[in-house]
């Protein structure tokens, strides 16, 4: 089984902590700093419910500012049971447990620190075989991980569906750390892995090399379409990772990370 897609995990939105009616559905994914700590990233709007460009709410059932997320993560040492933990989003005061960008909600990105769970297995995506430098160029294939209107596969499995880069992969789309893929994505997969996966040929820095094995690059987080009438997506770059996790730990001790000993892809 191919490791990053253990790493997707579908995400439920709860209105009230202790509320029965699922408000909202989408994707994260997990990561692991060098220093042992898991995170799940996923969009900003989804664990808002607003549009992060006019701050109105998305829905048409007027759910804004979930307080309880549900995550589902395979059971320890087990491919075909999965335990479900509950994340508090915020309390009752409006106190938000997860961590946005720097820059707020204008990156459609955040973190959510989790805690040391004993009885499930948790994925660090950066050790699914990523590479950093496979050359990317308009109309490349990319893979969106995730769950289209909630469908998963063989339990809570993603899945893998095909798109292709939109926009020049080196700019950025509206002045963000942003590009654009040409691929069917539906409601549910927002917060998805965007990857570039190569089969035994790559081309990196400019050079073509061949392998056994098949190699990834993490290329960002989907984070929805342009607009419903079409199918144009837009992906946050993988360094809005990297400035959110810094952010955070440089606001916890700001003498003991930089962007040069924080090896938050643990390679």
């Amino acid at each position: 089984m191919n490791h990053l897609t253990k790493c997707s995990v579908f995400i439920e939105l709860y209105l009230f902590e202790n509320s029965d009616t699922r408000a909202a559905i989408g994707t994260g994914f997990t990561v692991k700093t060098n220093n042992g700590d898991n995170f799940l990233i996923t969009n900003w709007h989804c664990v808002t419910g607003r549009n992060p460009e006019t701050n109105e709410q998305l829905s048409t059932n007027g759910v804004v500012d979930p307080e309880r997320m549900d995550i589902h993560f395979l059971k320890r040492g087990s491919l075909n049971e999965w335990m479900i933990k509950t994340i508090r989003l915020r309390d009752e005061n409006g106190r938000i447990f997860y961590i946005e960008h720097p820059k707020g909600q204008e990156i459609d990105v955040v973190a959510i620190k989790l805690e040391n769970y004993i009885d499930i297995d948790i994925y660090n995506m950066w050790e699914g075989n990523i590479v950093d430098n496979i050359d990317m160029d308009i109309t490349d294939t990319c893979s969106i991980v995730g769950f289209p209107k909630g469908i998963s596969t063989a339990g809570k499995f993603p899945i893998w569906k095909i798109g292709h880069i939109a926009s020049e992969f080196e700019l950025n789309h509206d002045n963000k750390p942003m590009f654009l893929i040409d691929a069917s994505t539906r409601e549910g997969m927002s917060g998805s892995p965007v990857y570039c996966v190569r089969n035994k040929f790559a081309s990196i820095g400019g050079e073509m090399m061949t392998g056994t094995d098949s190699i990834s690059r993490f290329l960002g987080v989907y984070a929805g379409r342009v607009g419903n009438d079409i199918e144009i997506g837009r992906v946050f770059k993988a360094e809005c990772i990297e400035q959110i996790l810094i952010n955070y730990y440089n606001n916890i001790n700001p003498y003991r990370f930089t962007g040069n000993n924080l090896n938050y892809n643990m390679r």
